[in-house]
């Protein structure tokens, strides 16, 4: 992203984020908005208090909200996430994690289809 006519500082104690602007319009894309949110996410998983083990209230969403690509050239497997307001982020497991998921989903996907 090209630079914000922006800065953004944390505190000492990192539980505020200091944003000084320059005076102005300005005018941003989908696709800038969507690096934007993704900066701010990052800085607030810098800031206290921590972000929550559990998820509270979400947002719903409409449609797929994942989709997995298994076996990457080194036996891992990207799983995406649809975010609300940042678009799709993804956590890659290494082989012997995907094996850990599929032992706790496999036998949950048998209940369901087995009814």
């Amino acid at each position: 992203m090209s630079k914000a006519p922006f800065s953004c500082v944390l505190s000492d104690d990192k539980s505020e984020m200091k944003l000084v602007a320059q005076a102005g319009e300005f005018k941003y894309s989908a696709q800038q908005v969507e690096e934007l949110a993704l900066f701010f996410g990052q800085l607030r998983a810098q800031m206290s208090p921590g972000l929550p083990e559990q998820s509270g209230d979400v947002v719903a969403l409409e449609g797929d909200r994942w989709e997995a690509y298994k076996k990457m050239q080194d036996g891992s497997a990207r799983i995406y996430f649809r975010v609300p307001g940042m678009g799709w982020s993804f956590i890659q497991l290494e082989e012997n994690r995907c094996n850990e998921l599929a032992a706790v989903l496999n036998p949950r996907l048998q209940a369901v289809q087995n009814q």
